[in-house]
């Protein structure tokens, strides 16, 4: 039985192409954006292993964690965030606390020190969702989440990262490491663990992405040099098929990226411009293969990008600047008067539409004339609907249409 995931929206197998990006310096998915804008655009299914949007994920879910864990997570950060003296007032603070919430039958000062401490940590929550909220503006979660909820984005879960014990020991090390508190040294072994094994699975995922025939890879700058090096040092086992799989996804998120406004377009867009194109794509996809087939340098190969941008000048720009040229060639009304040319129409003496063409003397010759022959030449007008219409089809059969269209529509 075919599996639904993997079907097109034409009915045929999946393009799927599998994303992967190295982990930013700072608190944002803009490279990952860009490159699922490029994926969203080109195939029927993306999958992303980032790094940095599973760590993103991870400190929204901070802000939806339960009261019993928010106390935890105070208990945790405490001793990095203040004072010896203090962290020892806070923390004893806590303890009673929590004794408190075990008797069944408090005292009136018990009562008094569980509505004094629930106002402490609703405060503190509220900065704590607060910070996340404003993060996940910043770094362009919204977006990444868009393209999630459209079913066409799969975001790569690493393990225990959906956990939330992890999820509170990931934030904990955040802010011990922001603190650099001496108390740090007593988590450096437990922040490594986890790191690397977050590392590890994330090399995994982006070498499958390389040696799987059902996908084709597109990566960032760091990740394609990390892929290269670990090909050298015959990490990876690369087939041929695998070296044309690499050129073809790279050069289609090569050119897309090159899109005008692409950096600024909203997921939204690209999925209506992606629904809008999805014919003339299999023709861009077909381009895609014969110009990657020219290209020597595998995708991960330092000279990759600069043969990619030759193929840009050579083959795309040209035929682009050839569409655009002939969609304003193709014009109706140019081609009805093409045809009054060859075979000129007399207009009925004494007809209405004689002294209405009288009348319009002060207009635009090709408008006067459009209008005089809207009755008495059906035939001529269908003749020459005709020659645009064909003209039309033969345009959108070009192999780049679709990027014409991409460029047309992004450009607005």
């Amino acid at each position: 039985m075919n599996n639904p995931a993997l079907e097109s929206s034409t009915g045929g197998r999946c393009f799927h192409i599998t994303i992967g990006t190295h982990p930013s310096k700072e608190v944002s998915l803009e490279q990952e954006l860009r490159l699922v804008k490029a994926g969203l655009l080109y195939a029927d299914r993306v999958k992303l292993y980032s790094l940095t949007a599973s760590m993103m994920r991870m400190v929204l879910r901070l802000g939806d964690i339960a009261p019993k864990q928010q106390l935890e997570f105070l208990q945790k950060v405490i001793p990095y965030i203040t004072s010896k003296k203090d962290a020892k007032e806070l923390l004893a603070f806590l303890r009673r606390y929590k004794k408190s919430l075990r008797n069944k039958h408090p005292s009136r000062d018990e009562l008094a020190l569980r509505a004094q401490l629930q106002k402490l940590v609703a405060e503190q929550w509220s900065n704590v969702r607060k910070t996340a909220i404003e993060m996940e503006k910043k770094a362009g979660v919204d977006s990444m989440d868009r393209a999630v909820q459209s079913g066409l984005l799969e975001l790569h879960t690493f393990e225990g990262t959906d956990n939330d014990e992890m999820v509170l020991e990931f934030m904990t090390d955040c802010i011990a490491g922001a603190s650099q508190s001496p108390l740090l040294t007593h988590r450096v072994s437990e922040m490594s663990k986890r790191n690397d094994n977050m590392i590890r699975e994330f090399v995994e995922g982006v070498s499958r992405a390389v040696s799987d025939g059902s996908t084709y890879p597109l990566f960032d700058d760091l990740t394609r040099e990390l892929v290269k090096a670990s090909i050298d040092e015959e990490q990876i086992a690369v087939s041929e098929s695998a070296v044309h799989r690499g050129r073809h996804s790279g050069l289609a998120g090569h050119l897309l990226e090159r899109l005008p406004l692409f950096d600024q377009a909203s997921v939204d867009e690209i999925l209506d411009i992606r629904r809008e194109l999805d014919k003339p794509l299999t023709r861009f996809r077909g381009a895609m293969i014969k110009f990657s087939e020219e290209i020597k340098s595998a995708y991960w190969d330092e000279d990759f990008s600069s043969d990619a941008e030759k193929v840009f000048y050579r083959d795309v720009k040209p035929a682009i600047l050839d569409i655009e040229e002939a969609v304003k060639s193709n014009n109706y009304l140019a081609a009805l008067l093409r045809k009054f040319v060859d075979k000129p129409v007399v207009v009925p003496a004494g007809s209405v539409f004689s002294v209405l063409m009288s009348q319009l003397s002060s207009l635009p010759d090709e408008v006067a004339l459009s209008l005089g022959i809207g009755i008495s030449s059906a035939a001529i007008v269908f003749d020459a609907y005709k020659d645009w219409k064909q003209k039309k089809q033969a345009i959108e059969q070009n192999h780049l249409f679709f990027y014409y269209q991409a460029q047309k529509r992004l450009s607005k």
